[in-house]
């Protein structure tokens, strides 16, 4: 399980990853809230959707499409995509629709966990 706690004293609604995780989750984590944020879901959401678009990135991660899946991998390894995350499109899809979701609420944390090779996001501590 992986915490995304939320940034303090910057710009409402913005969220900073808790730190280094197991299974590679911190490159998810950097995905979401360095390149997705809570403005950027409807580029991504277009380039999954497009099948002319090959490859994208934003200040911290790279994602290539490869068949039905995706790979997100950081752009500040010295091997890019090694270490990466692996999914299909339509799991990348989902979880930004979940993260789509929570930040629109403003909770506290945020935690991702694979549940039977799914991605589930979870707000807790809703900020009033």
């Amino acid at each position: 399980m992986v915490t995304i706690k939320t940034q303090q004293n910057l710009i409402e609604g913005t969220y900073l990853s808790s730190g280094p995780s197991k299974e590679n989750f911190w490159i998810l984590e950097g995905f979401l809230t360095d390149d997705v944020s809570s403005y950027s879901i409807p580029f991504y959401r277009e380039f999954l959707n497009d099948p002319n678009q090959i490859k994208t990135g934003g200040n911290y991660s790279v994602i290539e499409k490869e068949g039905d899946d995706v790979l997100i991998g950081c752009e500040f390894e010295p091997i890019l995509f090694e270490p990466c995350i692996q999914m299909p499109q339509k799991e990348l899809l989902s979880i930004l629709d979940q993260w789509e979701a929570l930040v629109k609420l403003r909770p506290a944390e945020i935690i991702i966990f694979k549940k039977n090779d799914s991605y589930i996001l979870e707000g807790r501590n809703l900020v009033a």
